[in-house]
């Protein structure tokens, strides 16, 4: 297995354009403001393309201006990637695709049509810009019509099924990371090991929390794919009755001491500080665009925590608890 190449240039251009991303510093300075409107005003001078954030928004428009800077950073690496690292990449981008339609689809299932006009301008952010094969598929009003523009055949079968929601998001989740793993098998080994370290991290949560919340078989849902698990473990785990129980199962394991409060954030904040060493390394590595942008994810979900935490004025101590880094 070999790891994809990056040229000096790439590396150099993500170097400097996560320089002028939020700092920890930043992110703390933040969760000081007394109120949404001064930690709006606040956000807005630290990064120049918010100025049409309005110092009220609401949270699916903070969503939207992030989306914005996201789509840009993508626009802006996308023209230096070429060859093998150009389908690694797509495959990659296939998350924010399939993201687009499960808001699509729930959309069409929501009869209350809660915020459906931000989320609809939200969909063609995206669709403008990134994925112009799914430009207009907001506006449609039956499954039989989005369906149409959806050209990944296991996505549709997906959708086509009888899944509810939690089935459904699942199994899209899956598909994304099978197809990724998949295009990394042969072709980037730093990418392949850390994917299978979050499918292995994944398969735990989805394991445990079907067995809290829902009566299936871990076995329907998972990605067999393992690292550093096995079925046998994810036997023990879909027994375990409380985080504590799930500690004690993972406590010999390569994941011993991840899991600490809340578990799906513990589980990114492992994640953050992998993709942060794959960042701070700096090899000529396909591996670094690839942390870049989920180093940005983070990001965006740390904003988003501190402002409607600000927002529903949660105490400092916990807005604390949700941020990732």
């Amino acid at each position: 297995m070999l790891n994809s190449k990056n040229s000096p240039s790439v590396n150099s251009k993500l170097k400097a354009m996560y320089s002028k991303k939020l700092t920890k510093e930043d992110l703390e300075d933040l969760m000081k403001q007394q109120n949404l409107k001064e930690a709006i005003y606040l956000l807005k001078s630290k990064i120049d393309s918010l100025d049409n954030l309005r110092v009220d928004a609401k949270r699916l428009e903070i969503e939207a201006e992030l989306d914005k800077m996201l789509i840009s950073d993508i626009l802006k690496i996308t023209k230096y990637i070429h060859g093998k690292n150009k389908e690694i990449w797509d495959m990659y981008l296939k998350r924010y695709e399939l993201k687009i339609i499960k808001v699509v689809w729930n959309n069409l299932l929501d009869t209350e049509n809660n915020n459906l006009e931000e989320k609809e301008k939200n969909i063609q952010i995206w669709t403008n810009e990134i994925f112009r094969n799914l430009k207009g598929i907001e506006s449609l009003n039956s499954k039989e019509e989005v369906l149409s523009l959806i050209i990944d055949k296991k996505a549709k079968n997906i959708l086509n099924s009888d899944y509810g929601i939690f089935e459904r998001e699942n199994a899209l989740d899956k598909l994304y990371f099978e197809d990724f793993l998949q295009i990394l098998k042969d072709n980037n080994k730093q990418l392949y090991n850390v994917t299978q370290e979050e499918i292995d991290l994944n398969n735990i949560v989805w394991t445990y929390r079907m067995a809290q919340y829902k009566d299936f078989d871990y076995k329907t849902f998972i990605i067999n794919d393992y690292k550093y698990i096995s079925n046998n473990l994810l036997e023990k785990v879909q027994e375990a009755q409380n985080k504590n129980e799930l500690q004690e199962i993972l406590k010999d394991t390569h994941y011993k001491n991840i899991i600490k409060d809340d578990i799906e954030k513990d589980i990114k904040r492992y994640l953050y500080k992998i993709y942060k060493r794959i960042f701070k390394a700096g090899m000529l590595d396909f591996s670094i665009v690839i942390a870049y942008f989920r180093l940005l994810e983070f990001k965006r979900e740390n904003i988003i925590a501190i402002l409607e935490g600000i927002r529903y004025k949660l105490q400092i101590q916990e807005i604390e608890k949700r941020i990732i880094y």
